[in-house]
């Protein structure tokens, strides 16, 4: 179900900034956080790491707030 809800998301918002005329679209730095992982002792970074590759140039800030056990 994740991959048709991703494909949703992404045909929507094209869709929608065609129907609006928009150029383009902007966002503010985007916040880093750390979780607890299943299975896992410590925390893990969330995004995960390939998606912390494809933000690469954008802004971004941690969020402060320490992972839950």
């Amino acid at each position: 179900m994740g991959d048709w809800d991703s494909i949703i998301d992404i045909v929507g918002a094209a869709y929608l900034l065609e129907a609006l005329d928009l150029r383009g679209a902007s966002c503010g730095p985007l916040p880093l956080a750390a979780a607890r992982c299943a299975r896992r002792t410590a925390s893990c970074r969330v995004p995960a790491p390939a998606t912390l590759r494809l933000l690469e140039g954008f802004a971004v800030h941690d969020d402060g707030i320490a992972a839950s056990g």
